[in-house]
């Protein structure tokens, strides 16, 4: 039983991201509201890339983050999304899928704390050493202020 836990535990502190399915980072970009942002990253599989969005953010209601999100190789576009961030439903319009990792919710008085990294989309199977350019701009709502906005690219 012993050899189980810390076999167990081992695995949880070596590998926990690729077990959720996180992947290697290939390419972060840094987002604020309002503002326009990219981030380029190289394909190192000819599969299919992911999408994540790491966050953290606090608002006096709901929180609320929107926007548009693309990707493109060689100035085409091989992906356009809409980001429709608030608590307990799929960030990506369209997406059902909603996973988080190391997630943090606190309301105390009206006053909202979140910070998670969350799966958005899967970006199309390009070949391998293909660069591919993610864009967007993000809006947060009224209430809602930003902390960190970094969308994540993995394999």
């Amino acid at each position: 039983m012993r050899i189980a836990m810390a076999l167990g535990a081992l695995v949880l502190a070596l590998g926990c991201g690729g077990l959720m399915g996180f992947g290697n980072e290939m390419g972060r970009g840094q987002a604020s509201s309002g503002t326009p942002f990219s981030f380029s990253f190289t394909t190192n599989t000819d599969q299919p890339h992911q999408l994540w969005l790491d966050y953290e953010l606090t608002s006096t209601g709901p929180f609320e983050v929107t926007g548009p999100l693309e990707a493109k190789v060689n100035g085409q576009s091989v992906g356009t999304w809409t980001l429709d961030l608030r608590p307990d439903q799929a960030p990506i319009v369209g997406e059902t899928t909603q996973m988080s990792m190391n997630s943090m919710n606190s309301s105390v008085n009206g006053n909202y704390t979140a910070s998670a990294t969350v799966w958005l989309t899967e970006v199309p199977a390009q070949p391998q050493g293909t660069t591919v350019e993610i864009s967007g701009t993000w809006t947060a709502g009224a209430s809602t202020t930003v902390t960190r906005l970094e969308p994540i690219a993995t394999d």
